[in-house]
Order: C-alpha cells, then structure tokens, then sequence
C-alpha cells in the first residue's frame, strides 16, 4: 500500500481529481481487504493444491487463437463476473461467476473484432476494437451497465453515463491505435495497453487519468519492439497479455510471429520496471522464454500468452497447452530463479480475481467449444453431502514445485479445524496415481473427501507434505453439511376457540385480548382474555383480513372486499364501534394509485400505518398523525 502511495506522489505525470478519487478507491479497496485478510491471496509454496472447473462456453468465436499470436486480456469485475470479448466473434459477454450464466453486453456490427478487457475501480469495463483503434468505455450505473452498440456517441468525458469513445490521444485519428491486444487498469488510475500495426509500432503505451478523457499529457510510448530483421524466420515480436504489479512495474507477454506460417516460435514473459523518479527502464527484462524447437513444425505451436497479477505481486502466466505458472514477488522484485507450476490446465488468456483465483479462456475438448474456466489455488470446494455421508472433490490436483517426476515424491496429509485435528477431511494420493511433469515440477491426482458432522458449513485447514523433498503447503477446504438444523417438538394442540367460517388473521391487543378477522363470516370477533367465546365487533365489514393496534390500542381493520382502512377508536381503555370510522377510504391514492385487496397490517413505533397491498404487489404507507400517504416497496410477490 505505501509502494502504490509512494508511485503516486512522486510520479511527474499530472493527476486529475477523478485520478486521486479512482486511487481512493483502492485504497479503500485495499483496507478493506486488509481486515479480511483471509480473502487474499497467500503467497506461493512449494506445495500448491488446485481444483479446476470449466464455467460458460463462448457463444459465438472465442478468445484470440494462438499463433495469431496468443494474449490479450479479459476481467473480473467487482461483482465477481467475468467480461471477455469473443474477439472475431463481435461479441461482449458477462459471466456470471456463480451460476455460468451468459449475458451478452455488446454485439458488434459485421467485420467488428473485439480484443482486451479491463475495469476499474468504479466497475466500468473498457474494450478495444481490435482493428479500427477505437476503445470503448461502458459505465456500470445504478446496478448495470449501460447499452452499448457498435458505434457509441460522443468522447468520455470521466463523468459517463452512457457508452462512450476514448479520445485518440496522441498522433490524431489519422494514427490511431491499430490492433490494441490487451488493456488494463494499474492502482493509480493510469491505463495501459499493447498495440500494433498500420501506422503504429508494436509497443506498450500509457495514458494517465487525464490523458485518458483528454485533459493532460498525451500518450506515452513505454517500450517499442524491435523491428523484425533479415530473414523473415527471425520474427517480428509482437505483444500480447499484459498486466501491472502494484509497484508499476508492467508485465507483458510477446511472440516472435512467422507470418507465412502462421506460427509463434518463439515468446517471452517480459518485466518493464518503474523505478520512483527515474520513470520506467528502457527495456524489459525477460523473465521466460517459451521456444519451439524449429521453424515450420506446425501453425499454432505453444507460446506464452496470458499473464496477471495478483495483490502480492506474485506473477501468473500462461502457455497454451502445458499449462499455469508462477513468479513470486518480494517487495516488488520478482524472484524468476524457479518456476512454480499452478496448474497443469493451459490458458490463451488469463486474468485473477481478488481471492487470487485464476480464470483461464482456452479451447474445451469436452465441451468442444473455447470456454471459460478456472483454478482455485488452495481453495477447493467439496460437494454438500448429508451429515455424516462422505463426498468427494473433483478435478483436484497437488503441484509438488520440490520434486519432479524423476524421484516421485510421498505425501501426508492432514486436517485441522481452528487449530485442532479434524476427523471431517482427508486427502489422499493413490500409490497408482501417474506422475505428470510440469516443467521441474510433479503434479498428481488429489482426492479430498470430507465426511460432515454437523449441519451448515464446514471448513478445514488440509495440509499436504512431500515426506521426500521436505515441504509443506496448504489449502482451505470447505463443504456443507446437510440435513435438519433442529427437530422442534409438536408439542400438544389444544382447541381454544372455533365457529368460526375462514379465520384470515389474529391480533392481540394490551390486555391480553385476541381478536380474530374471519374473512368468510364477513366479521372481527373479539375474545376476551380468559374467555373462549368469540363476540363480533364493528359493523359493515365484506371481507376482512387484518387487524393491528396502535400504540393508543386504537383497532384498525383491512377490508380486502371494500379496499379500506376501517378505525375502532378506544377511549378511556375500552374500544368503542358506536365511534368506528373509516380512515383510509377506497378512494386515497397511494403514489397515485388506489389500494387494491389490503390484506395485512401493522403500525410502527413512528405512528404510522404499514399496509400490504395485495393487489398491487406492494406495501403502502398512512401517516395517522397527518394522513400523508406513500409507497414502502413495491414489486412484491402476494404481500
């Protein structure tokens, strides 16, 4: 957190008001996220345990295929949803990151190619053309985000309510920004993004929150790529997957592209880094280089494509078919001497969302389709299961980052429940289980069952050792226990009073006295404490459904049939129907409308009057000191 203050405060580039409300909101974010420490992530072990899960198949195209190449980027939004373009397929989807359900937010016109994604701190999402340059700014208002077509009206302004274009920063509309890869958002407010081709060079550039609606300095060019040289197999390399650590320091993934082949033989995980008055370094330092061993071996060859970030600065990256890796980080140096494998499911794109949990876009043999999917990283979820019936998680897997396959190691495993050993989960790996390598390290098939003994949630601490290389990790697993909370005892049933036709509701007043609204009868029936015989009270009444009291022990009756408000007053202790009046007549309106069917009631400790109005699906209020009217809630289901 002082890192991204100090990074503010003594950059050079001018902040706008919107900058330093946008950094006040993560550190807000940032505080909050303090007091849930729990929530974050943890940093990397050499154990690391993941459960993979396939969550929504694109509807139409899907994420940038490789060799094009690979990379771009998409986003986790506040709500825990993910926003991703179908790139060829013109497309903005949301997926809800609980259900899988897909919405689409955007549709393109023909020949409309969308690329990266990204939101920030006021959960407004921004997408690129891919082609024409234009990037598109959609706020999140009340709720939901705003229509958006292919061709929004109107710049940005910072102020938006509806879509609209970002200014053409530096360079004129005749420039532009042609084939935008990938965007994304750092802790300041600054945007960023990769781009290329027409009359632009493949380079990462920055945008400061007034550059970005057009009020400051222009767009800064960060880094350029080298131009390809002679012969063409040398590559032309080109960026993909981006990200920013909380330090400034920008991540970026590139390829170097046979175009005649449609092939990437060649690409690097790179860091560009921000030093606090010297600005950032002239050239990135390469942290990985994913190489194919020759030239014309097959188009779509594996490359590195996706990278994020998470809050600890740990680096995640991707390559298409081998799978998800990581960098840690310490106090903004990125330790590149070993590479931590996550998963061994690869990623065309990959992004995080605030729990450290990874989602991945990538072609889905079994649901034949480029899908969304992700990686709980030491978090799995075990099916619910009735108490004391086991289940099991599935596709669950423990990475042993000490040991590859070469001498397989042995694990332990155990369980703790606030610090005690617990008898509800297990883990286990099958003395069968195949070895799978993932660069040095192992990765097995993991079972983790747990067997609830109680009703609700039940977490656990698992913890798994390699017995071998001597390491430890950890992960939280979770499940639910089901079955009834509690038994409730009948009890014995004792008739108090009956002859009643259809007893709607009761109530019961200061002294102990019930009163029943007997819809069917057409009548209230009061039965005095101690007694057990009904006496009607009150005259004129069709149908009614409810009675209340108010603080006075004035007696108010719903008349579901008459649609009014009927007031038995008590003077000097006693209710007196000689004196009954009616307060709410059918002809008040409620929010210009009259009621329809009032079918409950009851009266607040500020005078006044709650009235369920059926019919309309609402509850209305009546101020009985001075007959003001309004409307609590509506959109209700039979109130």
């Amino acid at each position: 957190m002082r890192a991204i203050l100090k990074r503010f405060a003594e950059s050079s580039r001018p902040r706008t008001a919107g900058a330093w409300i946008a950094l006040l909101c993560v550190l807000a974010l940032g505080l909050g996220a303090t007091a849930a420490a729990a929530q974050l992530p943890e940093p990397l072990s050499p154990i690391v345990v993941s459960q993979f899960n396939w969550l929504a198949t694109f509807p139409n195209g899907g994420a940038l295929a490789g060799g094009e190449p690979a990379g771009s980027s998409f986003a986790v939004n506040q709500n825990g949803d993910i926003i991703v373009s179908t790139s060829y397929g013109g497309l903005i989807i949301l997926v809800n990151g609980q259900t899988g359900a897909v919405t689409t937010l955007a549709t393109g016109s023909s020949g409309t190619s969308y690329s990266g994604v990204a939101v920030d701190s006021q959960n407004n999402y921004y997408v690129p053309n891919t082609y024409s340059g234009v990037i598109v700014k959609v706020p999140y208002v009340n709720g939901a985000y705003a229509a958006y077509s292919s061709s929004p009206a109107g710049a940005c302004t910072g102020n938006d309510t509806v879509a609209c274009t970002l200014p053409n920063w530096s360079g004129g509309a005749a420039e532009g920004y042609l084939q935008v890869a990938a965007i994304a958002f750092d802790a300041a407010g600054d945007f960023f993004f990769d781009s290329g081709g027409g009359n632009v060079p493949y380079a990462i550039f920055e945008c400061s929150a007034a550059c970005l609606y057009g009020t400051g300095s222009s767009t800064v060019q960060l880094y350029k790529e080298p131009t390809a040289g002679s012969p063409s197999t040398t590559g032309q390399l080109i960026p993909g997957g981006l990200a920013i650590d909380p330090w400034g320091d920008v991540f970026f993934t590139d390829s170097a592209y046979y175009s005649s082949n449609n092939e990437s033989f060649s690409s690097n995980l790179n860091e560009l880094v921000y030093t606090s008055g010297t600005g950032y370094a002239a050239s990135p330092t390469v942290l990985y280089t994913e190489t194919d061993t020759g030239i014309n071996l097959k188009a779509y060859d594996d490359e590195l494509a996706g990278v994020a970030v998470d809050s600890n600065g740990t680096v995640y990256f991707s390559t298409e078919y081998v799978g998800v890796f990581a960098f840690p980080n310490n106090a903004g140096v990125v330790d590149n001497s070993k590479v931590y494998g996550i998963s061994n499911q690869g990623a065309k794109i990959l992004t995080l969302d605030g729990k450290g949990n990874v989602y991945m876009a990538y072609y889905s043999n079994a649901l034949s389709s480029d899908a969304i999917g992700y990686v709980l990283v030491n978090n799995v979820t075990v099916p619910a299961s009735a108490v004391g019936t086991a289940a099991t998680a599935t596709n669950v897997t423990v990475v042993d980052n000490a040991g590859g396959c070469g001498t397989p190691p042995a694990f332990t495993f155990a369980a703790t429940e606030n610090g005690v050993a617990s008898t509800e989960f297990a883990g286990a790996v099958t003395a069968s289980s195949t070895c799978a390598p993932l660069l040095n390290s192992s990765v097995f098939p993991l079972t983790i069952t747990t067997t609830p003994a109680k009703v609700g949630t039940r977490s656990a601490e698992l913890w798994v050792t390699d017995t071998v290389n001597s390491v430890t990790g950890s992960a939280t697993a979770s499940g639910v226990g089901q079955g009834p909370l509690l038994t409730l005892d009948p009890g014995v049933w004792t008739s108090y009073t009956s002859g009643f036709t259809t007893p709607y509701s009761v109530s019961v007043d200061g002294a102990g006295d019930l009163f029943v609204a007997d819809e069917g009868a057409g009548e209230v029936f009061e039965i005095a404490s101690g007694a057990t015989t009904p006496v009607a009270i009150g005259t004129g009444f069709s149908k009614p459904a409810a009675t209340t009291f108010d603080a006075n022990g004035n007696l108010y009756v719903a008349d579901v049939a008459n649609n009014n408000i009927v007031e038995i007053p008590n003077q000097g202790g006693v209710l007196v129907p000689a004196s009954q009046s009616t307060l709410v007549a059918s002809t008040v309106t409620f929010g210009g409308t009259k009621l329809s069917e009032p079918s409950g009631l009851g009266v607040g400790p500020d005078g006044v009057l709650y009235i369920a109005d059926l019919g309309n699906a609402r509850v209305v209020t009546y101020n009985l000191s001075s007959g003001d009217t309004g409307v609590r809630v509506t959109g209700l289901n039979h109130p």
